[in-house]
């Protein structure tokens, strides 16, 4: 189990496709168990090519990510070139 804290989303564009391909709608979801899980980001109009998602510190063993509107376009298929979790860092 690691403390999370941010999520970085590489679409599309970042893949050398079109801006229009870039994931439109989305969510990020957490569990510790791989049962019970809570939404932390929900994103509904996105149009870059890379997002980052800042959360506050969330205990988290699965993560999932949930692609809700996969373009700008009528385009079915979701292009995530990549999909980072990062680790909260104590300061202490």
């Amino acid at each position: 189990m690691k403390q999370v804290n941010q999520f970085v989303i590489k679409h599309a564009a970042e893949g050398g496709e079109t801006h229009s391909y870039n994931t439109k709608a989305y969510q990020i979801l957490v569990s510790t168990d791989g049962i019970n899980w809570t939404r932390v980001v929900n994103v509904t109009n996105n149009t870059s090519g890379i997002t980052v998602d800042k959360i506050t510190v969330v205990p988290a063993r699965y993560i999932k990510l949930v692609v809700t509107t996969p373009t700008q376009t009528q385009n079915a298929a979701a292009r995530i070139y990549d999909f980072e979790v990062y680790e909260a860092i104590s300061s202490t």
